[in-house]
């Protein structure tokens, strides 16, 4: 009995409470204001570092996608090419940052460097890499042989002096030519 008399008192000390109390107090307020902070924040947070990713995701198959075709291109012209005509093929060459073949057609053709800035790679007059993109080491090498081999590489790459956004994926195949 004692109980029941318990609870009767204490919720009607609940009721009065409620109806008296119209609105917040100021800890109320605060606490509900710093919560709403904090979930903004993280919010954002993860906002802006799924975009960040999205755009590097982006800039590497960029990357990537160019430096595949310039290599594809420069080693099919110099597979099919007729001859090489320098660097000279040799047993220990050196690293070359040029090429010059004539191709099936008998045209000569120029794989080089736009500048000694390193900045892209240039197949006579068209340029194989992109101008946002730049190419900070290139090299070919040639073997003497039967057939002679072509060492191409070259390393690519987007906004590499951003720590944060910068990186460089590098590109290397050897190319026999088909005209032994």
């Amino acid at each position: 009995m004692k109980n029941k008399k318990f609870f009767t008192h204490y919720s009607l000390l609940i009721t009065h409470y409620f109806r008296r109390r119209r609105g917040f107090t100021l800890i109320e307020i605060l606490i509900a204001v710093s919560i709403v902070g904090i979930v903004t924040v993280t919010a954002t947070g993860l906002f802006t570092y799924s975009l960040r990713s999205n755009q590097k995701t982006r800039a590497i198959l960029e990357v990537k996608q160019v430096g595949d075709s310039a290599i594809s291109t420069m080693a099919n012209k110099i597979r099919g090419a007729q001859e090489i005509i320098s660097p000279a093929c040799v047993s220990t060459p050196s690293e070359e940052i040029y090429i010059d073949i004539i191709d099936a057609d008998g045209n000569g053709v120029t794989f080089s460097l736009e500048d000694l800035d390193l900045d892209r790679i240039k197949m006579g007059d068209r340029y194989l890499t992109s101008e946002d993109l730049e190419v900070t080491a290139c090299a070919f090498k040639c073997f003497e042989g039967s057939p002679e081999v072509v060492e191409i590489s070259f390393t690519l790459g987007k906004n590499i002096d951003d720590p944060l956004q910068g990186f460089e994926l590098d590109f290397m195949t050897s190319v026999s030519l088909r005209s032994y």
